[in-house]
């Protein structure tokens, strides 16, 4: 099931040029396919706190691999960092960092360094984001939103991040769990605006509508989902869930307000009977609403309604079942 800041969704290609930002505000910012990659990051351990922990990275394959081991007796803190002022963040449309990642089950930490008006100190904006174990490639979203400031560990009354003036960009594990970790990176990108339509062809987004996480029917959705996830996930389905207050998400992707309000406005129609506030939609991959319900739906009778698709039925001659 999601955990705070996971998702899993796509980009492609290299870095986009500051001076011609993509204005969906998806941009490659570091891509550990690219040669000079690699010579841009440093290691910062806990030892300029008197600390004892490890950590070192390599770069093969198109990723970098981070490893060693965290000891909390001392600073508890391994990281690896790199100058982002050529990255320049901030561009419009873009609402957040996506680091695309494979690791070992442990928290890591996102940190973006904006200087302060003070001379020689500099703020780190920082969140925490659980990975999961195993084989798979994850992608993470960090909404700036997410980000808090800090400074050697300690909060800080300072506004939000601005983007535009971040200096450097790092990754930490710092989860306070003696023993080895590693993670591998192979790409960091900025992302933008949620637009369903980017999932058309691709997924079958299952759009659920509820008043917040304790609502009692949309429990029972959620629960009918992780029973059958796997089957979910092999019909190529995307979860999709619009809280009234509370972090609504797609996927394992934080959605904003205003990426929200455009799925309200969107299936408007379709919530018309929701005299509760709950709704659940299955979506096609040509984009159109193929049921509308406004009790839980059964993952068995979605299975068989999607098996009986035309769309489904090439898929499955087209992978030979």
């Amino acid at each position: 099931m999601r955990t705070a800041l996971t998702a899993s969704i796509l980009l492609t290609a290299c870095t986009v040029p500051a001076q011609q930002p993509d204005p969906s505000g998806e941009r490659v910012l570091c891509d550990f396919a690219e040669p000079d990659e690699s010579g841009r990051w440093r290691t910062v351990l806990d030892g300029v706190m008197g600390g004892r922990s490890t950590g070192s990275f390599t770069v093969e394959g198109g990723r970098m691999i981070f490893t060693g081991v965290l000891n909390t007796n001392g600073g508890g803190f391994s990281s690896v960092r790199r100058p982002g002022k050529d990255l320049q963040l901030g561009q419009a449309g873009e609402t957040g960092v996506r680091l695309r990642v494979r690791a070992d089950g442990r928290r890591y930490t996102l940190r973006l360094r904006q200087p302060t008006e003070r001379r020689r100190f500099a703020a780190s904006y920082r969140t925490q984001f659980e990975t999961q174990k195993g084989d798979g490639w994850q992608d993470v979203y960090v909404p700036y939103s997410a980000l808090r400031p800090t400074w050697r560990g300690r909060s800080l009354d300072l506004p939000p991040v601005d983007p535009s003036k971040v200096d450097e960009l790092g990754l930490s594990i710092d989860d306070k769990i003696d023993g080895q970790f590693r993670i591998e990176l192979q790409q960091i990108a900025t992302y933008g605006a949620f637009d369903l339509g980017a999932l058309r062809d691709v997924r079958r987004p299952l759009v659920v509508f509820a008043r917040g996480a304790d609502d009692k029917k949309l429990q029972r959705q959620l629960a009918a989902y992780c029973e059958a996830e796997n089957g979910f996930e092999e019909r190529d389905m995307t979860l999709v869930v619009i809280y009234e207050e509370g972090d609504s998400f797609a996927g394992e992707r934080p959605l904003t307000a205003r990426d929200c309000d455009a799925l309200r406005d969107r299936f408007r129609r379709n919530r018309k009977g929701a005299a509760d506030g709950f709704a659940a939609l299955l979506v096609g991959k040509d984009g159109g609403v193929k049921r509308t319900s406004y009790e839980p739906l059964d993952a068995a009778d979605l299975f068989e309604q999607i098996d009986r698709m035309p769309m489904r039925r090439r898929e499955l001659r087209e992978r030979g079942r």
